[in-house]
């Protein structure tokens, strides 16, 4: 779910976030890419840092629709690794209502705007 209210604000941009809220995707503003972290960092990130465990290739826009954007980098707790099919699998509207079917059915949560 897209965030744009200033305690959710990263470098000047929105955040998106799982449905648990457990995720969000920011603007990185030091790599001009976006990168997906922990809420718990929200705040250090908000002050300017940019821990994250998975980041999309280097200025790219998410919302890509023709490819959609793959290549992303995830930290595998010693270096970053890219993985040539990790990244976007869908744009569009999310609902809880969509997720808890699809939970249901043993997929896992998505950032997704609504």
């Amino acid at each position: 779910m897209e965030r744009r209210e200033r305690r959710f604000i990263v470098n000047g941009h929105e955040t998106f976030w799982s449905v648990d809220c457990e995720f969000f995707l920011f603007w990185c503003k030091k790599e001009l890419r976006w990168k997906i972290s922990l809420a718990n960092d929200l705040d250090y990130n908000r002050k300017g840092g940019s821990k994250a465990f998975a980041a999309a290739p280097a200025s790219e826009d998410i919302l890509r629709q023709h490819p959609l954007l793959t290549g992303w980098h995830e930290f595998d707790g010693t270096s970053w690794v890219k993985l040539k099919a990790a990244g976007v699998t869908k744009l569009g509207a999310f609902s809880k209502a969509t997720f808890q079917q699809k939970e249901s059915k043993g997929s896992q949560a998505q950032v997704a705007k609504e």
